[in-house]
């Protein structure tokens, strides 16, 4: 099992680092579930070795149904961080009536290529359900972070142990919202 802790400064960067992290999400505004991080932020921690690296591409905070400019907003900073020693992507789209937008998911996956990119939280708040996981597994999606559709990953962890049992040949499904010290090892 990895470490994945989500980072939005240096200062917590090194923390992940310190206590062991095998993987870090960086971000910024964590307090508003995550949004695109500074330049500064990835180029700094982009030289840092032996750590996994993953950028969230999120133009705005609230919800995950972006316009035609927020779109073009997410492909540029792509283009930007693929330039970085980073290992992948993290983000999710949504449509206006809550499904997974998968056309424009897999314009940026194929935007993101080599780098690996993982399906976010906006998982758990789609209409879609794990009918969807083959469809994000068929457009090169390596990863899905999800509290198993719920508030937080312990509530979800029925959910979140059926997927992973059914779909751990084909992708990784990684427990998010809510864990930490007191239920990492149940979880």
């Amino acid at each position: 099992m990895k470490l994945e802790i989500c980072i939005d400064s240096l200062e917590s960067f090194i923390n992940a680092k310190v206590a062991g992290a095998d993987r870090v999400e960086i971000c910024s505004a964590l307090d508003l579930d995550g949004i695109s991080p500074s330049v500064g932020l990835v180029s700094k921690v982009s030289k840092e070795k032996n750590i996994e690296k993953f950028v969230m591409i999120r133009p705005r905070p609230y919800d995950f149904s972006y316009n035609d400019e927020e779109f073009e907003m997410m492909k540029e900073e792509i283009i930007i961080y693929k330039d970085f020693d980073i290992d992948g992507f993290v983000f999710g789209m949504l449509l206006k009536d809550g499904r997974i937008d998968l056309e424009r998911t897999k314009e940026l996956v194929e935007l993101s290529r080599p780098k690996e990119v993982t399906f976010h939280r906006a998982f758990d708040y789609s209409k879609d359900g794990e009918e969807v996981i083959e469809d994000l597994i068929e457009i090169g999606i390596k990863k899905i972070l999800t509290s198993g559709k719920r508030a937080t990953a312990m509530e979800g962890i029925d959910l979140l142990a059926r997927i992973n049992h059914k779909y751990k040949d084909k992708i990784e499904i990684m427990a998010g919202s809510g864990v930490n010290y007191s239920n990492i090892e149940e979880i």
